[in-house]
């Protein structure tokens, strides 16, 4: 999270984050208050600030994430090679369909992140890098998602959160 005076940017992982963030470090005009690379809101949360979040193509995202982990780079690499599976890194298209039929199996959730393989029923509903924008998007993650049990379920709890937020705005 880049947290400003008036607003905050959610920087999701491999959605051109770290542009945005040298950006708005060097032309924002208001004092920079805290930035944690991709840092959750939690308690931070003020609803008189206005908060954004990038996003991208999915296939795009996941493509990007391939190519950094191919490089030696990025937590999810060196959490993969950590446990034993770095070799899903080989710089082919074929390696990158195998990569993304592992991070897309709910099975390895767990390696992937612990709280995203930690509710069966989330990592079954979402892919990781869905996982990782509603990680950042909606207040209380863990326990939000862990309630959901459906696709709907996961809407609802979207869209509450754009609700509150329009009435934060409004009040």
């Amino acid at each position: 999270m880049h947290e400003f005076e008036t607003f905050a940017y959610l920087d999701v992982q491999k959605t051109g984050s770290t542009f945005i963030s040298f950006l708005l470090q060097k032309f924002c005009t208001e004092k920079e208050l805290d930035f944690r690379k991709h840092g959750q809101v939690g308690d931070r949360y003020d609803p008189k600030k206005f908060y954004f979040i990038s996003a991208r193509d999915p296939l795009d995202q996941y493509m990007s994430l391939y190519s950094h982990g191919c490089g030696g780079k990025g937590n999810l690499y060196h959490k993969l090679r950590r446990k034993g599976v770095d070799d899903l890194y080989n710089s082919s298209l074929k390696g990158f369909r195998r990569w993304l039929r592992f991070v897309l199996d709910p099975e390895n959730a767990k390696l992937l992140d612990n709280d995203y393989g930690g509710s069966e029923q989330v990592c079954g509903l979402i892919g990781f890098q869905t996982y990782r924008y509603l990680e950042l998007a909606i207040l209380d993650p863990t326990e939000t998602l862990a309630a959901c049990k459906t696709q709907d379920d996961l809407r609802k709890a979207y869209k509450a959160m754009i609700d509150l937020r329009r009435a934060d705005d409004e009040a």
